[in-house]
């Protein structure tokens, strides 16, 4: 009996953490702590919360024509790319294709820890011009490696297993209130109508840089603690019996 029971809240937290990993978009306070590793690209460390606390984890800008401070904290908007959570909060998502990008960024977003640095400024264009045309940055890259880079991306895209889960990216898109028409003025939340338009994705040009993470969200993360700790309390009681 107490196995079973052990193994239905197992169930209760795989089912509840996939849930959340699924809902609607929401609004988290991020912390940024530094700026790229190398020349300015690379992986951001960041927190979740307003100050930095708990375990850093790694993100990666998506759009070059915005910029980070060291030790920023700003609130965004979180949207997976599992499929079923719509990319309208997102930068880009009003561009064709915008998941097929994402998705690559994604996967891009992961080769930063298995390649020199000396490649990292290709990699990194390879990202940024998945939705936009970078400006020259003055540093050295190769437009043989940028465009292998994608195409080895798009290769991973088309022909990921399908048991493979895109869900455990999350888009992090600074949340902009700069054009009334994007931005329900009493709720704070993006206009139904307007979501993310080109119109209000031009207007992000002053917000800050939009990220890409494989962290898991801050709720996900406890439910699972509070499963394991139930899961603990449900093993002593079938020791004591």
């Amino acid at each position: 009996m107490g196995m079973i029971r052990s193994l239905f809240l197992a169930a209760a937290v795989s089912v509840a953490a996939a849930n959340q990993a699924h809902a609607a978009p929401q609004a988290w306070d991020i912390y940024v702590q530094n700026t790229g590793s190398f020349h300015g690209v690379g992986p951001y460390g960041a927190n979740w919360g307003s100050s930095q606390s708990g375990t850093p984890f790694d993100v990666t800008c998506t759009d070059f024509f915005n910029k980070l401070q060291s030790k920023t904290a700003y609130k965004v908007w979180r949207t997976d790319l599992g499929g079923s959570t719509p990319l309208s909060y997102t930068r880009f998502g009003y561009q064709a294709n915008a998941l097929f990008k994402y998705r690559q960024a994604a996967y891009l977003s992961t080769l930063f820890h298995s390649t020199a640095q000396t490649n990292w400024t290709s990699l990194h264009i390879a990202i940024w011009s998945l939705f936009s045309t970078p400006v020259s940055l003055g540093l050295p890259f190769s437009l043989s490696a940028v465009s292998a880079y994608q195409t080895q991306a798009a290769n991973f895209v088309n022909n990921t297993p399908s048991n493979w889960s895109w869900g455990q990216f999350t888009v992090l898109t600074n949340i902009n209130t700069n054009l009334p028409s994007c931005v329900n003025p009493r709720t704070g939340l993006p206009n139904p109508n307007s979501l993310y338009t080109l119109r209000c994705a031009q207007a992000d040009l002053d917000s800050a840089q939009e990220l890409i993470t494989t962290t898991p969200e801050p709720a996900t993360s406890l439910l699972l603690a509070c499963g394991l700790v139930g899961l603990g309390v449900a093993g002593r009681r079938r020791r004591r019996k």
